[in-house]
């Protein structure tokens, strides 16, 4: 498989290994869409109806610049709040992926892990201890490949 200049290390070790798609930077854009998405609609809303009302009041420019800003506080907090909750369900999926990928296919996992150790340059003897180590707790084995392929993926990309 050839390395392309804009595949990051992680992209380039998850399809050599085992194609894994899902674990692409791609979904971590999930919270800025939601977040932008959500914050256009609910200040064009609030900003319309405000400026609606105002047209009935005699004080139109003041109430319609205080509906603004009324508007887009509402907005911030919402988007917020919903592209956060919506990348935590994200990376909680990929968690979850990856525990079940730790439980049907550990041959697949631990090759990973072997990979990883090279990449970081340990020689064979020294590699085969650090992946003993790591399979021989599933705690630790879900938190090294969190670790390595879902927040250090972060890295590259961010």
């Amino acid at each position: 498989m050839k390395r392309t200049k804009l595949q990051s290390p992680l992209e380039f070790r998850l399809k050599k290994w085992h194609g894994e798609d899902w674990h692409t930077s791609k979904g971590r854009t999930i919270r800025d869409i939601v977040y932008a998405v959500d914050t256009g609609l609910i200040t064009t809303i609030a900003f319309l109806a405000g400026v609606s009302v105002s047209l009935i009041v005699t004080r139109s420019i003041l109430m319609a610049g205080i509906v603004y800003v009324v508007s887009g506080t509402i907005a911030i907090f919402f988007g917020a709040y919903i592209s956060t909750k919506a990348q935590r369900d994200f990376f909680e999926n990929q968690i979850e992926r990856e525990r079940q990928e730790i439980e049907e296919m550990p041959q697949k996992e631990t090759e990973e892990i072997r990979d990883i150790f090279r990449e970081f340059g340990f020689q064979e003897d020294d590699l085969e201890v650090a992946v003993k180590r790591i399979t021989s707790n599933k705690n630790l084995w879900l938190k090294f490949m969190i670790q390595e392929e879902i927040i250090h993926g972060t890295r590259y990309h961010g």
